[in-house]
């Protein structure tokens, strides 16, 4: 059996050579194949894009009609629908200060009534309407809500 090793291990060397080029090979292969895959998902991606844009243009949809922010307030896109902008235009005050300055009560607090709580005052001290919502009045099937300033006096301090 020594006399056939010598040559059984000349082919199995011979048979290792060949595999490791086969997987170079299919290795190169597979890259260029990654490679097409990619500049394809690429392509595809750019053309799902322009179609994207077109209908929300077409459709007049905003980042809160495709549910990617939560509030319609934090929409960075310009409101298109008319009846949206309606909507939120109509946010009643509920603070007013001494000077008439009115604020809704939402977002950073202005700057006179922050003078006002730190000169000792409290928040309720200018509320417009204590404990109670606006009342809605019911207009085309929209809400409309009824302007504050017609219904309490301005408070005093």
């Amino acid at each position: 059996m020594n006399a056939n090793t010598p040559a059984l291990a000349e082919s199995q060397l011979k048979l290792l050579a060949e595999l490791e080029a086969k997987q170079a090979e299919l290795s190169a292969a597979q890259a260029n194949i990654t490679a097409q895959i990619q500049a394809f998902k690429e392509t595809q991606k750019g053309e799902a894009i322009k179609t994207c844009k077109a209908l929300i243009e077409e459709f007049s949809l905003t980042a809160f009609d495709l549910g990617l922010i939560l509030t319609r307030e934090s929409n960075p896109l310009p409101v298109q629908n008319e009846e949206v902008k309606r909507a939120i235009k109509h946010i009643p005050p509920k603070y007013r200060g001494p000077n008439g300055d009115l604020w809704s009560g939402r977002g950073l607090q202005p700057k006179w009534f922050d003078a006002l709580i730190n000169q000792g005052a409290k928040k309720e001290d200018f509320l417009i309407i204590k404990q109670e919502a606006a009342p809605a009045v019911v207009q085309n099937d929209l809400v409309d809500l009824v302007d504050a300033n017609d219904l309490v006096d301005t408070p005093k301090v």
